[in-house]
């Protein structure tokens, strides 16, 4: 992967809220949307190849955000430094 710059904007959608949302899946970029439990994400990214890179490392701030990625993590230090430079 090369070196670059991501810009990340967070948007809060309730589960109520979440149906609601018009996706327009015609562009071909996404496939499909589904509801997955967080801690299914984070096996999912730390065993398979599921998702692209660049996705896995908005997946990754995500977890480290919300604690559910924490410093007793191997590699946690390395992963807080490579994503906050």
């Amino acid at each position: 992967m090369q070196h670059c710059t991501q810009r990340l904007c967070i948007l809060e959608i309730s589960n109520a809220a979440a149906p609601l949302v018009n996706l327009n899946l015609q562009d071909g970029e996404v496939e499909s949307f589904e509801l997955v439990p967080i801690e299914k994400v984070a096996r999912i990214i730390s065993e398979e190849r599921a998702y692209k890179p660049n996705c896995c490392l908005v997946i990754i701030d995500f977890l480290i955000r919300h604690g559910v990625l924490t410093p007793e993590h191997p590699g946690y230090d390395r992963l807080v430094f490579a994503l906050r430079p």
